[in-house]
């Protein structure tokens, strides 16, 4: 399907992006200058496409190194927590602010590299994307991440302690009910920012096997991110 607007004064087809006609500059949608953060959270959670729809017809991209920035953090404890999980041995960790970094630089440099390949394919499917508006999509879709850094790991540190980086005993093993509902939560988070990528990628191209598609290699790229993020702790 071609997810274009059609102009009402002279039918050119435009894309989906765009204010203005290409053809005859007729206004085709208000103009959306700003981001709002938080009405757009809001939104992410109760409509996914109509947030990414306002998120793309954007003027100016804002908050995006913020959110990723926070996602860096939140997937810098993540690494550990894959680490503990694949090597099974109590992990001893450091330079906090090192880490991050790398994985901050690591996470825009997935998102650009994908945002670019998206520019490029995204004609299969008969769309026309934008590199900013792809940047966008897939930094917002991170955005739980972001949130569950302030909300779920402060709520983990205080029913675990300093154990929850522990092996010896984990958490599990003190408060086992707790521990499988907040490993709960964390899946929770990582399938619904799987599903923010889909309906991102899916308000631009109307192509939804093709939006699965790249959200399952973006996700895929990212828990590598992890993995190789651990070896460095």
């Amino acid at each position: 399907m071609k997810n274009t607007t059609a102009c009402p004064i002279c039918q050119t087809e435009n894309p989906f992006y765009l204010s203005k006609c290409e053809n005859c500059n007729t206004f085709l949608k208000d103009k959306v200058s700003n981001i709002d953060l938080w009405p757009t959270f809001g939104k992410l959670i109760e409509s996914p496409v109509q947030a990414f729809t306002q998120i793309i017809r954007s003027e100016h991209k804002n908050f995006i190194f913020p959110i990723l920035l926070f996602a860096s953090i939140k997937f810098f404890i993540d690494s550990i927590f894959l680490l503990m999980f694949l090597e099974n041995e109590e992990i001893v960790f450091g330079g906090f602010v090192l880490n991050t970094l790398i994985i901050f630089a690591g996470l825009i440099t997935l998102v650009a590299l994908f945002s670019l390949l998206l520019k490029y394919t995204t004609p299969i499917v008969n769309t026309k994307t934008r590199f900013k508006d792809n940047v966008a999509i897939l930094s917002y879709s991170l955005i739980l991440h972001a949130i569950a850094l302030c909300i779920l790991f402060p709520i983990e540190l205080v029913l675990f302690g300093s154990y929850i980086f522990s092996t010896n005993p984990s958490p599990f093993a003190i408060k086992e009910t707790m521990a499988y509902i907040m490993a709960g939560f964390e899946l929770l988070i990582v399938l619904w920012s799987f599903s923010m990528v889909v309906a991102g990628l899916f308000t631009q191209t109307r192509n939804l096997l093709f939006s699965l598609g790249i959200a399952v290699l973006f996700n895929l790229a990212i828990f590598y991110l992890l993995f190789l993020s651990g070896k460095f702790i």
